[in-house]
């Protein structure tokens, strides 16, 4: 872009000009030229002092008779007086010998001490073209996160030793899961725009039946940044009587649905917390189907996004490891192990954690806010989108906190430090490892591109 600086130049011309000047439109001869004052009893070249009046020899005579002259005003260097002292934009002082010239071309008043005049001048220090070199400080294209939460029956019937503390009453796990909602969503709703999708919707039958597995149209909360408090509000309250069953596939639709909308270099995930396994298959004709078939579906939808850049973090509530018995109708599909399934589910969500079991798993309300607190950390960007497409690409310099990182073209972000394109149009970059934590923390990125 153009800047437009304004700069004051300011002309001296040895002695003030008379008060019989001012006012007039015939400038003064300068002192030291033909026709004007000498300068300590001196005049300039071959000009004889004549009565402290500058003639030339031999012309004296002429001198009584002659009107003054209008000159350049231009003198020798060397033993003229006349400087200007313009500013320039960096707020240096600049001089020249020449005359006290303002516009090229344009002969300033020479009989004027003082000459002010502002007028616009054209700076390069910043890129006024595409493909200029330029500096920027840049802060990350913000995440987009959509919430799955499982509010079936076992989440407000099932209690749990919350806080760790024989001396205190255990509470609903659904409790837990609006207390973390109410006091973890507030620390992120500035760097995440989120949404709250339940599974099963409010109001589903709480018999086994396909009643049981209604799911509302679209999320319950939309997406948004900000919204902490929209989200505690969208859903049941901490003493809710929850119904339902584990519609999961359903729920995960519904959360999807809400990151079509990001820009797109904004990271998008789903989060999604359970204590139970994904039933209620769209495809299910009768109650067995829904709650005695697992929905192996749910896998491929989550490994699907995942190739598609949406990951799924994936929380599980008091999980047991064992597999359930051949026992007819029970809700827990027959010889499936839910611990080993919600580990598989992770692990196809693209987010599974190291240690040996692969989801976040929660045995109580501590463990809970840490792992709501984990994965929205994780989710926080580390995407950077360019000003314009790099127009050398490698020369681009990237720092966070005044360290800087190095490009590295085929770095796998998870497991190397330093940056890359996020794709081949060199518009938007990616942080990883110790890049991506120190942008976290920083808030912003310093990157020169076209240099």
């Amino acid at each position: 872009m153009v800047r437009w600086v304004s700069i004051s130049l300011l002309f001296a011309c040895g002695e003030t000009a008379s008060s019989d000047d001012a006012g007039t439109d015939t400038a003064s001869p300068l002192p030291g030229a033909e026709t004007g004052p000498c300068l300590d009893g001196l005049c300039l070249g071959s000009l004889a002092c004549l009565s402290n009046i500058c003639v030339e020899p031999g012309n004296e005579s002429a001198m009584a008779t002659s009107e003054p002259t209008t000159g350049s005003g231009t003198a020798d260097p060397s033993t003229s007086s006349a400087s200007t002292g313009a500013t320039s934009a960096t707020g240096t002082t600049t001089s020249s010998g020449t005359g006290t010239t303002g516009d090229p071309g344009t002969t300033d008043d020479p009989g004027t001490t003082d000459v002010s005049t502002t007028e616009p001048v054209t700076t390069t220090d910043e890129p006024t073209t595409a493909g200029a070199c330029m500096v920027v400080d840049l802060v990350p294209e913000r995440s987009h996160v959509a919430l799955a939460i499982d509010r079936t029956w076992t989440t407000s019937q099932y209690l749990w030793d919350h806080d760790g503390n024989g001396g205190t009453p255990w509470i609903s796990r659904w409790n837990s899961i609006y207390n973390v909602m109410a006091t973890v969503l507030e620390d992120f709703e500035d760097d995440l725009a989120l949404a709250a999708a339940l599974f099963p919707a409010v109001g589903s039958a709480k018999n086994a039946s396909l009643a049981a597995c209604k799911i509302a149209e679209k999320a319950e909360v939309p997406m948004a940044f900000t919204n902490a408090d929209e989200i505690v509000l969208g859903i049941p309250g901490p003493m809710a009587n929850n119904d339902g069953g584990t519609a999961m596939r359903k729920g995960l639709i519904n959360a999807l649905s809400e990151l079509e909308g990001a820009p797109p270099y904004a990271p998008r995930a789903v989060v999604v917390i359970t204590d139970g396994l994904p039933l209620c298959a769209p495809e299910a004709k009768d109650v067995y189907e829904a709650f005695e078939v697992y929905d192996q579906a749910a896998h491929t939808l989550v490994a699907d996004s995942f190739m598609q850049g949406i990951p799924t973090y994936v929380i599980g509530i008091q999980i047991k490891n064992v597999t359930n018995p051949s026992n007819g109708n029970d809700g827990q599909p027959n010889g499936v192990n839910n611990y080993q399934k919600l580990n598989e589910l992770a692990v196809d969500g693209g987010k599974p954690v190291t240690g040996g079991t692969n989801f976040h798993h929660c045995n109580n309300e501590a463990d809970l806010t840490a792992a709501v607190q984990e994965v929205l950390e994780d989710a926080k960007s580390c995407n950077v989108v360019l000003p314009e497409a790099a127009s050398k690409p490698n020369n681009t310099v990237v720092e966070v906190g005044g360290v800087a990182y190095p490009h590295t073209a085929n770095l796998n972000c998870d497991d190397g430090d330093g940056w890359i394109y996020i794709d081949d149009t060199q518009e938007a970059l990616r942080l990883c490892g110790s890049a991506c934590t120190a942008l976290k923390s920083e808030g912003s990125a310093t990157v020169t591109i076209g240099c």
